[in-house]
């Protein structure tokens, strides 16, 4: 299953219900969470989406220039953790 979900200004709060939706529900293979509003706060509730075992095998999360600008890099090496 994919669910694309760009260009909805979904914040760390939309990230949160986001995570609990993913913790049971096993079958979601591709995420794209491209150019929403995403600060460091987002990123490490969607890293905790990586903590359980699921089927995901894609995350799309290219971003607007002006979105780079709130992201530090406290989002960015918790999310890292797992992709290595």
């Amino acid at each position: 299953m994919y669910i694309k979900l760009a260009f909805n200004s979904i914040t760390e709060i939309g990230i949160k219900s986001l995570r609990e939706t993913l913790s049971v529900n096993k079958s979601l293979q591709s995420l794209n969470l491209s150019s929403n509003l995403l600060k460091d706060e987002g990123i490490i509730e969607l890293s905790d989406v990586f903590k359980v075992p699921s089927n995901l095998i894609e995350l799309v999360l290219s971003i607007l220039m002006k979105a780079i600008v709130a992201l530090k890099s406290r989002g960015l090496l918790q999310l890292r953790k797992f992709f290595k």
